[in-house]
């Protein structure tokens, strides 16, 4: 067994010892491992990292960061022990996943508010449906506006407020 083996099977056992799973990670390390035995180094380099971490070329670019993130947390603790291992600096593939928004939670949200601001009064007060389906479309506005991070969603609940207060107000 290597000399970075052992210290990868250490830090494995360390960060074990204080509660992390590391499942997939202690996998993937003991690949990077096997990949810089296989180019014949003896220590951890930014230059090995980095190819590692992009290696496979169809993984997507947070697949990456995320691979070399693993990389420099075991680079920085070899490193205390080991002084030719270079940390791969932070942000050195910066990349951050982002969810789109989907379009059918916003509009069945929007589909609730309706519902719940006006279900004590949809049958009592007769809307038009037109009336209805324009209430829709604005809040659809609403939760696609407020949901791209534009920082207007305190306005449009403010409208929203005013709109239910509206459709509260034409009880008969």
């Amino acid at each position: 067994m290597s000399e970075l083996r052992q210290a990868l099977e250490d830090y494995i056992a360390v960060r074990r010892s204080l509660g992390f799973d590391l499942r997939l990670p202690a996998r993937s390390l003991r690949n990077f491992v096997s990949f810089v035995e296989a180019n014949e180094a003896t220590s951890i380099t930014r230059e090995l990292a980095v190819r590692w971490a992009k290696q496979p070329d169809s993984a997507q670019p947070a697949t990456w960061a995320w691979r070399l993130g693993m990389v420099r947390r075991f680079a920085s603790w070899r490193s205390v022990t080991d002084p030719r291992t270079e940390v791969p600096p932070e942000g050195l593939m910066p990349y951050r996943y982002y969810r789109k928004p989907c379009a059918w939670r916003i509009t069945s949200h929007a589909a609730i508010k309706v519902c719940s601001c006006s279900r004590q009064y949809f049958f009592r007060v007769k809307f038009s449906l037109s009336a209805w389906l324009i209430a829709v479309a604005m809040l659809v506005l609403v939760d696609l506006l407020s949901s791209s991070g534009l920082g207007m969603r305190k306005r449009w609940q403010e409208l929203f407020n005013v709109l239910c207060a509206t459709s509260k107000s034409m009880d008969p």
